[in-house]
């Protein structure tokens, strides 16, 4: 996609995120004494936090699954696949055709 085409883009999403900040900032103002929803709010957010830097992450998984991705889309176009590997570190697909929508 040309960087002119996308500085486009960039352009008229920014309404929409002025309007997000604003309903956020809304909601904060809204719920500024609740400590309910304040108690609740930080400790997910802290839970999450410990549990995404303390767990391995899944990247065999993900690996697999954008592989996958390419693999079914050569054979929704007619395509065969000669190779599949997947690691943790990385992994390819060999295929015998491809187009832009299955690279």
């Amino acid at each position: 996609m040309a960087k002119w085409l996308k500085t486009f883009i960039a352009f008229l999403l920014l309404p929409f995120c002025f309007g997000a900040a604003e309903a956020l900032w809304l909601l904060f103002s809204v719920s500024g004494r609740a400590e309910a929803f304040w108690v609740a709010a930080v400790s997910g957010a802290a839970c999450w936090m410990v549990i995404y830097l303390m767990l391995p992450k899944p990247m065999w998984i993900y690996v697999f699954g954008h592989e996958l991705t390419h693999a079914l889309w050569a054979w929704a176009f007619g395509g065969r696949v000669k190779r599949f590997k997947v690691t943790s570190t990385g992994g390819h697909v060999i295929l015998n055709k491809s187009n832009f929508i299955i690279t």
